[in-house]
């Protein structure tokens, strides 16, 4: 599969894939410490965390994808708005795997959209597409209506609803 991150610009509307160093998998183990290590190397200290220059990165551990015990866990890693410092959550379901499926240790994403707009990628393939649609509804109803839109095999997204859309922190 490789040791690739794929970075989003909304900003461009563009992305590029890159190689992550072996070393840098090895001494960060884990979707936990990747982001970690991403976020340090990414996001300068002074960045507003609802500015252009703050990530957000989605990370996927070593077995994800697998039966392995406690692999099913994705996580996103950030600088808060709340407290202006590292921000990391984990969620179960199926984000990491299909993650690691689309060949990526990591997905991260940065700049800001001049409009409402959402990502799809299939394997390597990257779209931007216009969300005025769905700005206000909330997440299960965007997560719905995405999948619809979405229905080559099997999906899965990762949504904001109007606090997001509002920048609440």
């Amino acid at each position: 599969m490789g040791n690739k991150i794929l970075k989003i610009d909304l900003s461009n509307k563009s992305y590029s894939i890159e190689e992550i160093p072996e070393k840098v998998l090895t001494n960060y183990i884990g979707g936990r410490g990747l982001g970690a290590y991403l976020l340090y190397k990414l996001v300068p200290a002074n960045a507003d965390p609802l500015g252009e220059k703050n990530h957000l990165i989605f990370t996927a551990g070593p077995a994800s994808g697998t039966n392995m015990f406690y692999s099913s866990k994705s996580f996103i890693t950030t600088k808060s708005p709340l407290t202006k410092l590292y921000l990391r959550s984990g969620a179960s379901g199926t984000l990491h795997s299909q993650i690691r499926k689309a060949g990526f240790w990591a997905i991260d994403i940065c700049g800001i959209a001049d409009s409402p707009t959402y990502i799809t990628l299939d394997n390597e393939t990257v779209q931007f597409k216009d969300a005025s649609h769905l700005w206000g509804m909330e997440c299960t109803e965007v997560n719905r209506a995405i999948l619809e839109d979405f229905s080559k095999g099997v999906a899965t997204a990762a949504v904001i609803g109007p606090a997001g859309e509002k920048l609440l922190p």
